[in-house]
């Protein structure tokens, strides 16, 4: 039944708002191991899921046994995706806004299941107030929260903006207790670790039949959020809350962050650290904004001035060019007259030949050295 579930997920859907998703992981398993903890009342009822995320465990529960399940889920396109990829199984996956009334008639339900979502809900008190109402009267809600158990803790939540709300277990019970007669409470533990932990990156890439840890390897055992709070071991704190109040008793101040813990002190801490790694972060890209720009110029005087030369030796190679090409045209042309010169001075030479060769060249011979001789005594 399990092994179907380690699958690749959908691109759709991604971990916006800390949403799980199916994965060999260790908190994979974590978060599964709290349904595998409700599966037992799911068995043959009416399941709501708030807050189902990916899907997985709406699934889950349905695969055990559940009558129906309906997943409600801010996110449309976690809700698509939770869509195809269950679509052989009895769950109902639906897009709502659990800061709004729950799309459901009263008493609708015989288990509300919500985990690690409460304190990301702005109006939580109306939910808790709605969650009672579809609740059905001898129905079942299992709420899990983070276990905010000391003052560190809670500033580390503080970080995570996801979070709306950072109150330890005691205050969470006694916040439940205000819309339910009957609150228990369940602390959540686990070996936590794979068989071994050089191994765990191994062990992440095997099929489920062959990884050493499941969602069956946590333990719920039942507890009081003062143990719970004194030991801070605790993965999530789990509370099976049943009698819904037809109308919630008045809020108290143990609902609150610990007084002792000065939220506003840490509140102000947060925000003052926050601007100063805002401002440290500008003056960083105002540095780096201003080496780029002399950078910039220095290699943009550089490309000018590679330009400038590249153009100077293309300039010069194309003048070279053309005095090759001027001074081959006027060798050509000198060629070209000392040939002609050569082929006229070839055809009077030829001439004189045919003429000294002729009978009356010859017999006037004496007469031309006569007159040869007479010129040369006259001058």
């Amino acid at each position: 039944m399990m092994d179907a579930m380690i699958m690749p997920a959908d691109a759709d859907i991604g971990n916006d708002g800390e949403r799980m998703i199916v994965a060999n992981i260790w908190p994979y398993w974590a978060h599964l191991s709290i349904y595998h903890f409700a599966m037992p009342f799911a068995v043959g009822r009416r399941v709501l899921d708030a807050g189902a995320g990916e899907g997985y465990g709406a699934a889950y529960l349905a695969r055990s046994g559940a009558k129906a399940v309906r997943a409600l889920e801010f996110s449309a396109g976690a809700v698509r995706h939770a869509r195809r990829r269950y679509a052989d199984l009895p769950v109902r996956y639906e897009e709502a806004d659990l800061n709004r009334p729950l799309p459901a008639p009263d008493r609708s339900f015989d288990l509300v299941f919500s985990s690690n979502v409460f304190e990301h809900i702005a109006r939580v008190d109306a939910l808790a107030a709605e969650v009672a109402r579809v609740l059905a009267g001898d129905g079942v809600a299992v709420i899990a929260v983070p276990p905010i158990t000391w003052a560190t803790a809670m500033e580390a939540d503080m970080r995570n903006h996801f979070h709306v709300h950072h109150i330890p277990p005691s205050a969470w019970e006694a916040k439940l207790r205000r819309f339910f007669s009957e609150v228990r409470v369940h602390g959540h533990r686990g070996r936590g670790l794979y068989a071994a932990k050089d191994r765990e990156r191994e062990e992440m890439a095997l099929p489920p039949d062959r990884v050493t840890i499941r969602e069956t390897d946590f333990r719920f055992p039942e507890t009081t959020t003062e143990a719970m709070e004194r030991n801070g071991d605790a993965i999530t704190a789990v509370f099976v809350c049943r009698g819904p109040r037809p109308v919630a008793l008045p809020e108290t101040i143990i609902e609150r962050t610990p007084a002792e813990w000065c939220e506003g002190a840490v509140a102000a801490r947060l925000i003052a650290a926050g601007r100063a790694e805002a401002q440290a972060a500008l003056e960083e890209a105002r540095r780096a904004e201003a080496h780029a720009g002399s950078e910039g110029v220095r290699r943009a005087e550089a490309e000018a001035h590679a330009a400038l030369e590249a153009a100077r030796r293309a300039e010069a190679h194309a003048a070279l060019e053309e005095a090759r090409r001027a001074a081959a045209e006027a060798l050509s042309a000198a060629l070209s007259r000392a040939e002609a010169a050569e082929a006229r001075l070839e055809s009077v030479t030829a001439r004189l030949s045919a003429i000294e060769a002729t009978t009356s060249w010859r017999m006037t011979a004496p007469v031309r050295h006569l007159v040869t001789r007479l010129r040369a005594r006259a001058g």
